[in-house]
This record gives C-alpha cells, sequence and structure tokens, in this order.
C-alpha cells in the first residue's frame, strides 16, 4: 500500500502543478491583451486611385498572428465593410471619393470582438466621370 499512497501523493502533487501552470498561464494572458494598430493608410493621407483600392496593413501585438486570434473585420466610417479577413495586409475595393474613417476589429473564434483600433481618417481621391482627363494634384 505504500507504493499506491505514494503514488497517489505524487499524482496530487503534479495536478497541483499542472492546475498551477494553466491558471498561471491564464493570468499572463489576461495581462497580455491583444492589440491592434492600423499602419496604412495613415491618418490624414490622401490615397489617389481611380478604382477606389485602398491598401490595409496591420500591426497585431499580444498572442501571435491573426490566424491565432480570429478574424480582422473592417469598419469603414462606422459600418462593417465586406467579409471579415484572415490577414493583417488586405486591399479595400471601390472605396468611393471622399473622406473616410476606417477602423478595425479583431474578432476571436467565438464572435466576441476582443481589440480595437483607433480610427484613421484618410481622403479618397478618384478622378471624376465629368472630368475624365483631370490629373490628381502635384
Amino acid at each position: 500500500m505504500v507504493f499506491g499512497e505514494f503514488s497517489t501523493r505524487a499524482w496530487r502533487a503534479a495536478l497541483c502543478c499542472v492546475v498551477a501552470l494553466v491558471l498561471a498561464h491564464g493570468a499572463a494572458t489576461a495581462q497580455d491583451p491583444v492589440t491592434v494598430r492600423i499602419l496604412s493608410p495613415v491618418s490624414g493621407e490622401t490615397i489617389h486611385d481611380n478604382d477606389g483600392n485602398v491598401p490595409v496593413r496591420l500591426e497585431l501585438s499580444g498572442r501571435g498572428t491573426v490566424d491565432a486570434y480570429g478574424r480582422v473585420r473592417v469598419l469603414l466610417d462606422g459600418r462593417s465593410y465586406g467579409a471579415d479577413r484572415e490577414r493583417a495586409s488586405f486591399m479595400l475595393e471601390n472605396v468611393e471619393r471622399g473622406d473616410h474613417e476606417l477602423q478595425i476589429q479583431i474578432i476571436d473564434r467565438t464572435g466576441e470582438t476582443i481589440a480595437t483600433s483607433a480610427a484613421v481618417k484618410f481622403h479618397m481621391w478618384r478622378a471624376s466621370a465629368l472630368f475624365p482627363g483631370r490629373k490628381p494634384p502635384q
């Protein structure tokens, strides 16, 4: 029976160590929040593209890549824009001319928003259909 008691004690000690490690990892994860920052476009930028294409690049910090979190949701002028994405670099297409506000949300696998970027304001310049030969200002 001594062997059985020793074995039971050893398992209890091992289990306590595992629980402590899991709790410590959870605490570290909670203290290391996910953050997202828009690298491009930069705030105040004017984008010249007649097709309305806007290249977007993000920086994520915290616990890995977009794959580790779930997906990227784009908010353009406060509304969801297109399907959620799975990369930190992508193209917005057919953005109308004028001033816009871009914001990014990181959505986890359960559908919860775990991070939201600061809003970035940019201007989309597209040639007018009334003046097709008009060039963007230099």
